[in-house]
């Protein structure tokens, strides 16, 4: 059952991870996927959708920019990547507590892995900003705090690509905030 609803809502991911690592890995990822979309991860604060428009689940969004701009990846990586997009209310396998915290608390000296993965999750969040049904200032705040991170700092050891499209997604959203005549 938890296959097909992952193929369902996200099979574009379930083709790639059927490629990358076989049947059975994408199996135990279906549960996971399917376990944290009904616990909130799927959740966008504030984000208002057209009924009807398919969109990609933000589970999928997040992993797939993990697979697309991490060096190591693996099933671990990935299942602690889907995990990160719970609230931090939510309670976790107990394997992938310290998986959890080194995402939350990625620095540049942070594993690779962990960096790319609290990344993803923040490039995720800026690039739907615009979507989000929140007062100006706070859209500004959650800009100002991606802009804080220190994984932003060039040559830091975080993934380089996946640093440019945080920052380059923080000026696109900047620059519509300006654009509806708000400064």
């Amino acid at each position: 059952m938890t296959l097909v609803r992952f193929t369902k809502e996200a099979p574009g991911l379930a083709g790639s991870l059927g490629r990358l690592y076989g049947h059975e890995v994408v199996e135990r990822f279906a549960h996971d996927y399917c376990a944290v979309a009904d616990r909130g991860g799927n959740d966008e604060l504030g984000v208002i959708r057209e009924e009807g428009v398919s969109h990609n689940p933000r589970i999928a969004r997040v992993v797939s920019l993990v697979i697309q701009d991490c060096k190591e990846v693996t099933p671990r990586v990935l299942r602690a990547a889907v995990y990160g997009t719970l609230p931090l209310t939510q309670e976790v396998p107990p394997e992938l507590l310290p998986d959890l915290v080194a995402i939350r608390e990625a620095t540049p000296t942070s594993p690779e892995w962990a960096a790319c993965v609290a990344l993803a999750l923040m490039l995720d969040r800026v690039r739907h900003l615009h979507m989000a049904d929140i007062p100006v200032r706070e859209k500004e705040g959650i800009l100002f705090t991606v802009e804080a991170s220190s994984l932003l700092t060039p040559g830091v050891g975080s993934p380089e690509n996946l640093r440019l499209k945080v920052i380059h997604g923080v000026a696109m959203q900047r620059r519509r905030i300006k654009m509806d005549g708000v400064e």
